[in-house]
């Protein structure tokens, strides 16, 4: 029997005991290392969707193989691997994942667990090794870090320039670790300059050690990111304003607006002005392939080529046993966290 929090009522997770299946044709079980809590998994503690919410409950999962199911090889008893959540229940088959996009997989696996959890059983797929001398705490970062690389790598001005964006100027508004991220993502594909807005002193001081300016997201903040002028902007924070039609607002002529977070309630926008500004807008979800090269391996490389710079990312670790009060202090914004994980060992 293993342990697995479970999504019960609105902030409330149960801790249960599971019996765990041995791995299948092509499965590997893995003994999880660290979990981290993203805003998708918090919004869905806070507010519990109607149906199914696995895909959601701890996808940023770094774990050790424990067991081989029938057919599987590359893999060894002990391998650190990182789990791609995508591959880990695509069936590998349908068009969209013979397409490199098997986040549109039609025919998804369930998983008896996910991440939360002492342990879980995957693809064989979705088991991506951990470069050596990466920590497994900042190895769960490789999950946000993909889904922002697959923004970045898609965008018109990344397109038009083989993958780079030498000489832009880049502008970030939202200062979790979405876009932390993407501010280092930015400086590792070229950029000139890189701008982040940040709400609070913690945030500002995480985007400065990553080689960005660091600005308030305030009256000032924005003014200044205006003048700023970026080519491209990403949008990586969500919450209840009309942030779309301000960063279209804040855009250089002939920019461009990426965005990664998941936006709340309507987003209205000022069409024509950005029609005759000539501005595009692009919407990135999850992560992919790009020209035959997975954004979860592009994400481990950048952090295995840093993993010192990345690793203050993660600001706090708690056990299984307190993965509630690991929650209540990730919904802490304000309380100097940036990314807390789940450790089931402690």
């Amino acid at each position: 029997m293993i342990r697995a929090a479970v999504l019960g009522d609105k902030a409330r997770l149960d801790l249960r005991s599971v019996e765990l299946r041995p791995p299948g044709a092509g499965e590997v079980r893995l003994a999880i290392d660290a979990c981290g809590i993203c805003g998708t998994t918090l919004d869905a503690w806070k507010a519990p969707p109607p149906g199914d919410s696995t895909g959601i409950w701890g996808h940023e999962v770094a774990g050790r193989v424990t067991a081989l199911g029938p057919g599987v090889a590359g893999l060894a008893l002990g391998d650190r691997v990182c789990v791609e959540p995508n591959l880990a229940v695509a069936c590998g088959a349908c068009e969209d994942c013979l397409a490199g996009a098997p986040f549109a997989c039609r025919n998804r696996l369930g998983l008896p667990t996910w991440g939360f959890a002492d342990e879980m059983i995957v693809r064989q797929a979705g088991a991506l090794p951990v470069p050596a001398g990466l920590p497994q705490r900042t190895a769960t970062l490789a999950e946000p870090l993909a889904s922002v690389i697959h923004g970045m790598r898609n965008s018109v001005a990344a397109l038009r320039h083989g993958g780079r964006l030498e000489g832009a100027r880049v502008g970030v508004i939202g200062a979790g670790v979405l876009g932390l991220l993407s501010a280092a993502v930015a400086r590792q594909m070229g950029a000139a300059a890189v701008t982040v807005l940040a709400r609070h002193p913690h945030q500002r001081a995480a985007a400065e050690a990553l080689g960005a300016v660091a600005l308030g997201d305030d009256a000032q903040g924005w003014a200044a990111l205006r003048a700023e002028a970026p080519s491209l902007t990403v949008l990586a924070a969500g919450g209840g304003e009309p942030l779309l039609d301000r960063a279209l607002s804040v855009t250089a002529r002939r920019g461009e607006v990426v965005v990664l977070a998941l936006l709340a309630g309507d987003q209205p926008v000022n069409a024509r002005r950005a029609v005759l500004r000539d501005q595009r807008i692009g919407f990135s979800i999850s992560y992919g392939e790009l020209d035959g090269l997975r954004d979860m391996d592009v994400a481990l490389a950048i952090l295995a080529a840093d993993p010192e710079g990345f690793a203050p990312l993660v600001t706090d670790a708690f056990s299984l046993a307190d993965v509630e009060a690991a929650f209540h202090a990730a919904a802490d914004r304000a309380g100097g966290r940036l990314r807390v994980v789940v450790e089931p060992r402690g």
